[in-house]
């Protein structure tokens, strides 16, 4: 084992600790007095040589980023967000060049920026699973009878870029909507709304 490899094992081990587990590169970096580069050079090596997700486990995690990341909207047509998971955006990268798609990183390492159109490709062909898909159109299709999943799944992108009712209620969401939440019963309280922001927006 070389001095590299070395590193990486013991970088992963420590990963495993509760004390460790939950912290991100710039904790990490202070923590351990290592510069955040190599922190995000060892966390992306120790993923692929001892825990690489499974596919499914890299949907689950871009989920759960999208609702812990809180995306910001950019020009009215992208959605940018911090992605610090290496592993995480070669994948979802990958997913969109395969599509002759893409997102940019170019201003910040750190940061992704991606259209609407390619956030809703994702969900639509990938992250989703097929009965999870099934269940948001027919949810929509209750409101809007002639759909289908691209232009529902666009619809409630939109309505999480424009903050889902602000304003209505007093608060950021409304009745009971967590913002870039895409679990199936979230999104039925977002289609809830739809008819309201597109009277708001008409205005």
């Amino acid at each position: 084992m070389n001095k590299n490899d070395f590193e990486v094992y013991i970088f992963y081990c420590i990963l495993q600790t509760d004390e460790y587990r939950c912290l991100n590169d710039y904790e990490l970096s202070l923590k351990l007095k290592v510069p955040q580069t190599k922190i995000k050079r060892l966390r992306y090596e120790a993923g692929l040589q001892y825990s690489q997700p499974e596919f499914s486990a890299y949907n689950a995690q871009f989920l759960q980023l999208l609702k812990e990341a809180k995306p910001q909207m950019k020009d009215n047509k992208y959605v940018e967000f911090i992605m610090e998971n290496k592993g995480l955006y070669l994948y979802i990268d990958n997913l969109l060049k395969k599509d002759g798609r893409f997102g940019d990183r170019s201003f910040n390492s750190e940061m992704m920026v991606i259209s609407m159109d390619n956030l809703v490709y994702l969900l639509e062909t990938t992250i989703l699973s097929e009965q999870e898909k099934e269940a948001v159109l027919s949810a929509f299709k209750r409101t809007m009878k002639d759909t289908n999943l691209h232009t529902a799944l666009l619809e409630i992108v939109k309505a999480f870029a424009g903050g889902v009712g602000k304003g209505l209620t007093g608060g950021t969401g409304c009745a009971g909507v967590v913002l870039w939440d895409f679990a199936v019963s979230n999104i039925q309280k977002v289609i809830q709304w739809i008819p309201t922001l597109h009277k708001l927006s008409s205005n």
